[in-house]
C-alpha cells in the first residue's frame, strides 16, 4: 500500500466472513488515511452472507471510507433502502442522495448491459460527478 494509488473492494469479500469483514474495514481505513482512491463495487449477493453480520450495516460501515461508487440504482437502492427508477434523472437524484448520506463518496458509475445475442452486448454507462452526468455507450462485438 506504500506506493498504491487506488484501492477496489467488492460486495462479495465482507460478505464471505466476519474476519474478511474486519480485514477489508481496517485495509480501507489505512488506505483512506494514505489518500488512496477506493472504489466500492458493492453488489450485494444474499446468499453468500451466512455468518450473521447484517448486509445494509456492513456496506455502510464500508462505503464511508469509499471515494468511487461503481454500482447503479439498484444498489443505491439497497444500501439507502430507497426506491429510485432507472432514468437519468432519477439516478442523479439517487447518486446526490448516496454522496449526501457517504460524503466521502466523490463520483457515482453505473453501468447497464443488454445482450442482444449470445455474441452481441450493448453496455450503456454514466457517471455522476456531483455537478455533471457523463454517459457513454459501447458495443461488444464478436470476436
Amino acid at each position: 500500500m506504500e506506493q498504491g494509488t487506488w484501492l477496489h473492494w467488492t460486495g462479495i469479500t465482507q460478505a464471505l466472513s466476519k474476519g474478511a469483514f474486519d480485514t477489508l474495514n481496517a485495509e480501507l481505513k489505512l488506505a483512506k488515511e494514505k489518500g488512496l482512491v477506493i472504489s466500492a463495487d458493492p453488489t450485494y449477493r444474499s446468499g453468500i452472507w451466512t455468518y450473521g453480520q447484517d448486509p445494509k450495516e456492513a456496506l455502510t460501515i464500508l462505503l464511508k471510507n469509499s471515494t468511487v461508487f461503481i454500482g447503479g440504482v439498484n444498489e443505491i437502492n439497497e444500501v439507502l433502502g430507497t426506491a429510485y427508477g432507472f432514468s437519468n434523472k432519477e439516478f442523479i437524484e439517487a447518486s446526490k442522495q448516496l454522496i449526501a448520506t457517504f460524503p466521502s463518496v466523490e463520483k457515482v458509475f453505473d453501468k447497464i448491459r443488454s445482450s442482444l445475442n449470445s455474441s452481441w452486448h450493448k453496455i450503456r454507462a454514466r457517471m455522476w460527478n456531483g455537478t455533471d452526468l457523463g454517459k457513454r455507450r459501447i458495443w461488444i462485438l464478436p470476436m
